[in-house]
């Protein structure tokens, strides 16, 4: 029987043709989805019952629960559930997606409708990774964020919380860029007689940041922005006798100071 991954990787269009087994994630695999609790995976036993024969019969007939469609990251797909997709065990229907996933990505899966109330739901082939989700995307709207823990195919669910609902839908499959931040300097050497100074923050366009200190001779006037920034801070100046430390904290790093004191 071949795999979902050789048929996805020879199919010549959207559509591809999904294992049975694989399917089973969201119809049988997921045994009947209950509205108050998480998925409910099948025993290696339950899989067995399975057939190849009872999966040439089914594509043959062309069970809607055979296919699914590509989806790539970054991409929305406007579909809609219909009484001719394939039927799960609780009355409700479903269309399912492919995507190739790499390990430790962050992906922002997103269902919208206006006319269900929406239930989404994510899977790995061998059903080891499964997440799902309600009413996360506000509303009744559904969002499932997860960092995927192994390299291969994800299959999602695109469904309705409640048995015979119908009508149009968004689906959205988009990563998240983990933020990262650098300072510039990470140390410093300031007069005794203080002043107001600057470092730079670099992080990418869409992080945001705060600024903070632990220091009471040290004032940060920039204490929040988004995206690589410049931000000030002032020092008061040091009479204290013998020298002084400090930092700007930006949120997880640090700029360190030092302070000699004045001499009279």
């Amino acid at each position: 029987v071949e795999t979902i991954t050789s048929i996805a990787q020879t199919s010549t269009s959207d559509n591809v043709a999904v294992n049975k087994l694989d399917t089973k994630l969201f119809r049988d695999f997921i045994r009947a989805k209950p509205q108050d609790k998480p998925f409910v995976l099948l025993t290696p036993e339950d899989l067995a019952k399975f057939s190849a024969e009872e999966k040439e019969a089914s594509a043959a007939a062309g069970d809607p629960c055979e296919t699914a469609t590509q989806i790539a990251i970054g991409q929305t797909i406007n579909g809609a559930l219909t009484n001719t997709d394939c039927r799960l065990d609780d009355g409700s229907y479903a269309d399912f997606y492919v995507f190739n996933g790499n390990q430790g990505q962050i992906v922002d899966i997103r269902l919208n409708s206006s006319a269900f109330d929406t239930y989404l739901g994510l899977a790995n082939e061998t059903g080891t990774f499964v997440r799902e989700d309600d009413d996360g995307g506000g509303g009744t709207n559904s969002r499932i964020v997860a960092t995927l823990p192994e390299t291969g195919l994800y299959i999602i669910l695109a469904n309705s919380v409640f048995p015979n609902q119908f009508g149009d839908y968004s689906l959205s499959l988009n990563e998240i860029i983990p933020c990262t931040y650098t300072l510039s300097p990470t140390y410093m050497e300031i007069p005794a007689a203080g002043g107001t100074f600057t470092l730079t923050v670099n992080t990418q366009n869409t992080c945001q940041w705060t600024a903070r200190t632990n220091n009471g001779h040290i004032t940060v006037n920039t204490v929040s922005g988004t995206g690589t920034s410049t931000i000030s801070f002032t020092v008061s100046q040091n009479g204290t006798g013998q020298s002084r430390g400090g930092g700007v904290i930006v949120n997880n790093e640090s700029l360190q100071i030092n302070q000699p004191s004045l001499q009279c």
